[in-house]
């Protein structure tokens, strides 16, 4: 009695305080469900007045506030910007809530329970998340977008349709890697830039010494001819790279069009042990942690060349082909002169 005499005013204002939170946090689980139905989940329920923790009257004066973490599940998300694409699956936004008196707090968590090989070779979980190749949550960059400034005005969250807009403003800000508030890790990093900068910078003499390339396709630019990489031409140059067993030529094509290197498909290996690691639980169910294309690199063997060892034969059939037809131009200039000439002669024989 004594402490409830000494703090009255003080325990009741955080008594009112408390179940105003409450009521904010029940009207944001109302949110989730009208935004995300059923791809939500409380990770951490609010602490109660009844808990252990707050078994005495001071204890809870002195800590009256509300935690707790929402799951919201986005099966898959297509990330643009700058004219990029990358679909990006099983992503998991933690929305970690701390309420106390008239302050409201709120951070913004990402984790994946699925990624491909290059991603985790890349360490890409999202753009706007730190780069990791291990399992945890880790906190967004939320950069001067309209989310982050809320996130300073969040007292003024209360109702549904303050919680409502808030997710919306989530939703948008996934599905966008913006280069002004710089990336974590950019979406172009991903897979086939890897492949190219591990190929050897040049061209073998006997691969276009000794091999005749048919069905060339190419375009004229500027007056000169451009070889077309197509993809006839590409199988010709794996079957000539393959004989001459240049191997670090090589690489492999995937089903979805990407180019992964030979380490790429031997790293399976050193991803393995993340596979099947419980991450937390989802609407009282484990989470476990996938390798979403593993199986396809583990088929996979060397089928293609590699994307830098195409372009420069292209480069180089380019040049030959440009020159060759040149010196037809010049030749036909020169055969033309000489006839023109033998012409006149004759013709001052005649007279």
């Amino acid at each position: 009695m004594y402490l409830l005499s000494k703090d009255y005013n003080k325990f009741f204002t955080k008594v009112l305080n408390y179940y105003k939170r409450k009521h904010q946090i029940e009207n944001l689980y109302q949110a989730c469900e009208n935004i995300f139905p059923g791809k939500w989940s409380v990770l951490d329920n609010p602490v109660n007045i009844n808990d252990v923790g707050y078994s005495s009257i001071s204890n809870f004066v002195e800590d009256s506030r509300l935690k707790t973490s929402t799951l919201i599940h986005f099966p898959e998300v297509i990330i643009k910007g700058n004219g990029i694409k990358h679909l990006i699956t099983d992503l998991y936004v933690k929305m970690e809530i701390i309420l106390k008196s008239n302050f409201l707090y709120i951070s913004l968590q990402g984790i994946r329970s699925s990624r491909t090989i290059e991603e985790l070779q890349a360490g890409y979980v999202h753009s706007h998340l730190t780069p990791t190749r291990s399992n945890n949550f880790n906190h967004f960059c939320l950069g001067d977008g309209p989310l982050n400034n809320l996130n300073y005005l969040s007292n003024k969250i209360n109702d549904i349709q303050d919680w409502e807009y808030y997710l919306y403003l989530i939703d948008s800000f996934i599905q966008w890697e913006s280069k002004s508030g710089v990336p974590f890790v950019f979406m172009e990093s991903i897979g086939n830039s890897n492949v190219e900068e591990r190929c050897p910078n040049y061209v073998p003499k006997n691969i276009l010494r000794d091999n005749i390339f048919k069905d060339i396709k190419y375009k004229i630019k500027n007056n000169k001819i451009e070889v077309i990489p197509t993809e006839a031409l590409e199988k010709d140059i794996f079957n000539v790279i393959k004989e001459n067993s240049y191997r670090a030529y090589l690489c492999t094509k995937t089903n979805d069009g990407k180019y992964v290197r030979k380490n790429t498909i031997d790293s399976t290996m050193d991803y393995l042990h993340l596979e099947n690691e419980v991450l937390f639980h989802f609407n009282n169910e484990p989470v476990k942690f996938k390798i979403s294309n593993k199986q396809n690199i583990q088929d996979n063997e060397y089928n293609v060349p590699n994307p830098a060892i195409t372009k420069g034969i292209c480069k180089i059939l380019s040049k030959n082909l440009t020159k060759a037809q040149i010196e037809r131009g010049i030749a036909k200039q020169k055969d033309k002169s000489s006839s023109t000439q033998e012409s006149c002669e004759s013709s001052s024989m005649v007279v």
